[in-house]
Order: C-alpha cells, then structure tokens, then sequence
C-alpha cells in the first residue's frame, strides 16, 4: 500500500512537471516551476506523516476523540455560515450532503466500538 502511495506521488509530480514544462526551464527541481513548489509540498507532507506515524502515541487519537469530533462540527458551522445544508438536485428528488459531519462521526463510532 505504501509502495502503490509513493508511485502515485512521484507519478502526479512527474505528470505536473510534464504539463508546466518549457525550454526555459532551469530544473525540475527549481522551486521557481511548478514542479518544484510541489517538490517541496510533497516533502512537508512525508514529514507530518512522520510526525503523526512516529512521534504521536496511538492512544492520543482515541483519548481525544470527541474533540476531535467536536472541533469538525465546529469549523463546518464556521465554513457554512448563514448557509443551509446543501441541496443537490438530481432524477430522484433532492438530496442533503452532510460533508464533513461524516468524518468525525465516523471517528467517534470507531472509538466507541473499539
């Protein structure tokens, strides 16, 4: 699974670099192209995978689960504002998408079970 992650990482930059690609180019690895800012992304983001895999206990995650549920409800109330739950309007009738709220219930149901 791993491998199959890191095939699909080297395969978009390869692919971002092969779309934003000129004569003038200095490098691939220049962080003046396109490729190179994401080169730098795809770097921050091996270290907070780092970060969360190997330095954060396991138990943290099920210790702090309900802040974690509570904190996606909150920032989707901040997001939607004065707005209403989606509406999407398809051959069935018209459907209500919940987002995010399915993340962190999806958490807590996890939690609890476990």
């Amino acid at each position: 699974m791993v491998i199959c992650y890191l095939l699909l990482i080297i395969f978009g930059w390869l692919n971002i670099y092969a779309s934003s690609y000129s004569d003038e180019s200095a490098s691939i690895f220049s962080l003046d192209q396109r490729s190179g800012m994401q080169l730098l992304w795809i770097g921050v983001s091996f270290a907070v995978i780092c970060l969360i895999l190997f330095v954060i206990n396991p138990r943290f995650y099920f210790s702090f689960t309900w802040w974690f549920y509570l904190a996606v409800v909150v920032l989707l109330r901040l997001a939607a504002g004065d707005q209403r739950a989606v509406v999407v309007q398809n051959g069935l009738g018209k459907a209500r998408r919940a987002g995010g709220k399915v993340n962190g219930t999806v958490i807590f149901i996890t939690n609890f079970y476990s």
